[in-house]
């Protein structure tokens, strides 16, 4: 037989005729929003080294948030179509619906180089 429910996640179960997970999810996370793209955000990555968000949205933009403030801090233009994917984890890549993947310095916001060739 296959575990039951119970054996698999004992601690983190949630009673759904009890309460709902939104009153769940209020009760046990710090949940914050922000409005910023246009058309709808497409991705999201952190940088928690730098207590920083950074979305990508269908507006063509790349904004960067302090997570402190849910400010945003640097608006980053120049992609010529929506941003569908973006990485932190050594500085800030992003590329979306054009054939380039675009290299930004999250510090000054500053494009730093473009790899071509995808058609």
């Amino acid at each position: 037989d296959p575990p039951r429910e119970e054996e698999i996640h004992p601690r983190n179960r949630i009673d759904s005729d009890a309460e709902t997970l939104d009153s769940w999810a209020k009760d046990n996370f710090k949940i914050s929003s922000v409005d910023g793209h246009r058309d709808g955000c497409t991705c999201v990555d952190f940088s928690f080294s730098q207590h920083t968000a950074v979305t990508g949205g269908r507006d063509k933009l790349v904004k960067v948030w302090d997570t402190s403030t849910q400010t945003c801090v640097k608006e980053l233009v120049g992609h010529s179509s929506n941003v569908r994917c973006l990485d932190t984890a050594r500085g800030l890549i992003a590329s979306g619906g054009e054939a380039a993947i675009r290299i930004w310095d999250i510090n000054t916001g500053e494009q730093r180089g473009m790899l071509t060739g995808h058609d």
